[in-house]
C-alpha cells in the first residue's frame, strides 16, 4: 500500500491491516511511506512507480487523485465489491455523507471509500483579541474591519503576526472566498452512480 507520509508514519498505520492478515492466512500487507510537500508530490511519485513497472496494489488519495488515476485508467473501480458486500457496507454508508462518496467517484464508478475530509477554516487567537481590546468581529465584517482588527492586534503585540496563511491555493485565501459564498468553479452533480445511490442513499 502506498501511504502519503513518512515511513515511520506508515509503519504506525500498518496496524490497521492486522485484522485483514489474520482473516486471510498467508497474506501480508506492507505500507510504503511516500513523503512529499503536498498531494501533487505524492501523485508524481506514485505515477513514476507505475511507469517503472512497480505499481502499488492499494493507494489512498485525495479527491483530485481519484480523478487523475481513474481518468488515466490506472485504478480499478470498487463497484463489484461494494455490490457484493452491500450488507456489510450498509452501516458505513449510513454514517458517511453522500457528497464525500460522490467526491470519490468518476464516471459513475466508485474508486475509493472516503475515510476523512478537509475543511478550510479561519480562527482567532482570542487571548490576543482580548489583549488588543477587541471583540470577535460581526458575521458581516468587511475588509476594512479586517484591516482594522489586524492593525490593532499588531499595535497591542508588536511581536505577533496578526494574520497568516499558507502560500498555496487550498487552506489559504480560499477560506475567505468560501465564507463569502464564492467559488472557483460552478458546482453541480456528476451523472451516473445510480447503482450506489439507489442502494445506500434512497430518498
Amino acid at each position: 500500500m502506498a501511504y502519503f507520509g513518512t515511513q515511520q508514519q506508515a509503519d504506525k498505520t500498518a496496524k490497521v491491516a492486522d485484522a485483514f492478515v489474520k482473516a486471510n492466512p498467508g497474506t501480508s500487507v506492507k505500507f510504503n511511506g511516500i513523503n512529499g510537500t503536498d498531494w501533487n508530490d505524492f501523485f508524481t511519485k506514485v505515477l513514476t512507480q507505475i511507469a517503472a513497472g512497480n505499481p502499488p496494489d492499494i493507494v489512498s488519495v485525495a479527491t483530485e487523485g481519484v480523478q487523475l488515476f481513474a481518468q488515466k485508467k490506472l485504478a480499478h473501480p470498487l463497484d463489484e465489491y461494494v455490490k457484493r458486500d452491500r450488507d456489510q457496507l450498509a452501516p458505513y454508508f449510513k454514517d458517511v455523507h453522500p457528497s464525500l462518496v460522490e467526491a470519490m467517484m468518476y464516471d459513475g464508478h466508485l474508486y475509493e471509500l472516503p475515510t476523512d475530509f478537509n475543511a478550510g477554516n479561519m480562527y482567532f487567537n482570542t487571548a490576543l483579541l482580548k489583549k488588543s481590546g477587541l471583540e470577535l468581529p460581526a458575521a458581516d465584517w468587511t475588509v476594512e474591519d479586517f484591516k482594522a482588527v489586524a492593525a490593532a492586534m499588531k499595535k497591542a503585540s508588536p511581536d505577533s503576526v496578526p494574520f497568516d496563511w499558507v502560500v498555496r491555493l487550498w487552506g489559504s485565501w480560499t477560506s475567505f472566498m468560501y465564507a463569502n459564498g464564492g467559488n472557483l468553479v460552478a458546482e453541480g452533480k456528476y451523472d451516473g452512480g445510480d447503482w450506489l445511490w439507489s442502494q445506500f442513499y434512497a430518498g
